[in-house]
């Protein structure tokens, strides 16, 4: 329901910003002014209230360390300017001195507005430290839903008191450990998120959005946009959390978020940040167009090869991305349409709906993926039904229980559509509907000769046995009849048969030289003798085709060792007698003698 709300048309955004308590930028002058119906909120913009020490809270952070945890052991970096830092976060209460055995690096990095960011290296202390995994909303699925970044204000969250030793950094002027939460923890984000949704639960996705520190409040009609703002603003006051007045944005119907521009109509480019590979979501089949380039970055050669195939590569993303399409909001009450393409290099997917007067197809979103070697092997179906795939996991989230068409192509000029249920076909389908299969009944065929000899085979039945058995099993059951207890309902085969009939069973065209018991349960089915698996094992162990074709089931042989050379001929022989071979002119064993 929620996606539905957002999918329809907003008439007003507004972007709060989360104020950041830190000293980073103390001087900075306020350049927005606040819409008068919100003056009354003047408060929750205040620098001066956003410099003090918040309580502790319930959502303190916590930082846990694994068993047998190395505490950091950082270096000190010449500063020409911590003191003005280190004195006003001390005055605020944000750090205090330390004696802890933890040391962490401080420096500072620029920011945006000239002013400077403090830093302090806790790559070592986030190594031994256990996570917190609450989950971040996704970029992706924050664009569809008119969601904004949120920008980090980890000042306004406790570190737990018996866990404030283990943030101490130093500093040329001293050793000093905080008492927030600073920036480059590796558990802020996630802390950071889950105070915010706790206390903005009964407005997520009803009129508030929160990626970190960064709200954003959409509404359908300006009257309702005052109502929901006030809202916001007055939830910011109960819980003492402070805006940064120039990073919000008020009764907007464009608005930047994340490299991005938002507005109702879809989603479009910054054109400011467009040499970023950031973009590849407005780009069709980027990954295949990209294939040259990225081949460049795995070459084991530390030269790189500008190939001509490269070039055109680089050309070709250039053009696509000055000419990107917007993307529009997709819409769940409407028909989505996939769209497939499978090359040799890549899959490429593109989610698009029927919008607008007159009808047209607006691309939702685009994704693609280059292909492992494994599957560059795959044939143009299996290749599809993978893009099929990838595109199903990819936008699950709005492809779930909707009605969906796939459009399946290996070149851009050879499309194929495939329709659900109960629509109209094209000629050209290739997956048909259920109701469909009844008009796609294959022709009858004829079945060759060599098929039923198989079939018969297989199931024995007496009736194919060669035609004169039966005369000959009656004429020899008169001298050696069936012994008494035989299983009722089989033919009893006296000895003088056996072998042709084992012979008919396992040898003759068509049975297909089975292994002994597939060989003993044929037989059994209709026929016995005593001891007839013995006799069944003992002539498939004999077959000279099964002995040459299959792979032998023993222990291998070990090495030769070389014989003496005779010196007259008949001197050493060697002898041996093979055995129970099928009947050759009433013969079944040969005598081999071998003079060495």
């Amino acid at each position: 329901d929620c996606l539905k709300k957002l999918s329809k048309p907003v008439i007003a955004t507004t972007h709060l910003s989360v104020c950041s308590t830190s000293v980073e930028t103390p001087n900075s002058p306020q350049t927005l002014s606040i819409p008068p119906e919100y003056q009354v909120f003047q408060d929750v913009f205040s620098k001066v209230t956003a410099t003090h020490l918040l309580p502790h809270r319930p959502w303190d952070c916590a930082i846990d360390l694994l068993p047998g945890a190395k505490l950091p052991k950082g270096r000190v970096y010449p500063l020409s300017i911590p003191k003005e830092y280190i004195q006003e976060a001390l005055q605020q209460g944000f750090i205090c001195p330390s004696t802890s055995p933890a040391v962490s690096s401080f420096f500072f990095v620029a920011k945006k507005d000239e002013g400077l960011r403090s830093c302090i290296d806790y790559r070592a202390l986030n190594e031994q430290t256990v996570k917190f995994t609450y989950p971040l909303p996704l970029v992706p699925a924050t664009l569809e839903e008119f969601k904004l970044d949120l920008r980090s204000g980890c000042n306004l969250i406790h570190i737990r008191r018996c866990d404030e030793w283990k943030t101490a950094f130093i500093t040329p002027i001293g050793h000093y450990e905080y008492r927030v939460m600073p920036y480059g923890l590796s558990n802020s984000p996630s802390i950071f998120q889950n105070f915010m949704n706790e206390l903005f639960q009964d407005m997520l996705n009803q009129f508030v959005i929160i990626y970190i520190d960064e709200i954003l409040i959409y509404s359908p009609s300006l009257q309702d946009h005052h109502r929901h703002v006030t809202q916001v603003l007055q939830r910011l006051r109960e819980y003492q959390l402070y805006l940064k007045a120039e990073n919000c944005e008020f009764h907007k119907t464009t608005i930047h978020f994340l490299g991005y521009i938002i507005t109702p109509a879809g989603v479009q480019m910054d054109q400011k940040k467009v040499d970023a590979v950031f973009y590849r979501r407005f780009i069709s089949h980027y990954s295949q167009l990209s294939a040259p380039l990225t081949s460049l970055i795995h070459q084991k050669s530390k030269t790189l090869s500008w190939t001509p195939e490269a070039r055109q590569a680089f050309q070709d993303l250039k053009q696509d991305f000055c000419a990107a399409p917007a993307l529009t909001h997709p819409d769940p009450d409407l028909r989505f349409v996939v769209k497939v393409d499978a090359a040799t290099l890549g899959v490429g997917t593109v989610l698009s709906q029927w919008r607008g007067e007159p009808l047209l197809l607006h691309p939702c979103a685009f994704f693609s993926k280059k292909l492992s070697p494994a599957e560059q092997n795959y044939d143009v179906g299996n290749r599809g039904l993978l893009a099929i795939k990838l595109a199903l996991k990819e936008w699950r989230h709005w492809l779930e229980g909707t009605q969906r068409t796939y459009n399946i192509s290996e070149k851009p000029q050879d499309l194929t559509l495939v329709r659900p249920a109960g629509h109209s076909f094209s000629p050209g389908s290739v997956l048909p509907s259920p109701t469909d299969q009844e008009t796609r009944i294959p022709k009858p065929m004829r079945c060759p000769t060599f098929i039923k000899l198989i079939y018969n085979r297989m199931n024995l039945n007496p009736s194919y046995l060669p035609q004169y058995f039966p005369p000959q099993i009656e004429a020899a059951t008169q001298t050696e009849p069936a012994p008494p207890g035989g299983p009722e309902g089989k033919i009893f085969i006296p000895t003088s048969l056996r072998p042709a009939l084992l012979d008919s069973v396992h040898t003759s065209p068509g049975s297909g030289h089975p292994g002994s018991y597939q060989t003993l349960t044929l037989l059994k089915n209709h026929y016995w003798w005593p001891k007839m698996a013995q006799d069944v094992a003992r002539y498939v162990k004999g077959c000279s085709v099964c002995t040459i074709t299959l792979t032998p089931c023993r222990l291998p042989k070990g090495k030769l060792v070389p014989l003496p050379i005779p010196r007259r001929p008949w001197s050493h022989l060697g002898i041996d007698f093979a055995t129970d071979l099928p009947p050759s002119n009433r013969y079944s064993t040969i005598f081999v003698v071998v003079d060495r």
